[in-house]
């Protein structure tokens, strides 16, 4: 009896084990998906997605209308 539930808990650890390999086989790196481009705010120097930036016509990159509009009158 001993022998027949040590088999089982084997089978069950051997088949969770092919589970999760095949599992990290299917996502192997979900995370580089979601990496984006930063630039570097021209007035204050804070990192900003690229695509949340704004930009003038030099192709400086600001955090917020604010700093453009400082950036230009200095």
């Amino acid at each position: 009896m001993g022998k027949i539930l040590l088999l089982i808990v084997i089978a069950i650890l051997v088949f969770w084990l092919i589970k999760l390999q095949k599992n990290k086989q299917n996502n192997p790196n979900d995370s580089i998906e979601s990496v984006e481009d930063m630039v570097i705010c021209s007035h204050c120097g804070t990192h900003i997605p690229k695509n949340e930036a704004l930009s003038n016509e030099n192709n400086q990159y600001f955090c917020s209308a604010k700093h453009r509009e400082l950036h230009i009158k200095s």
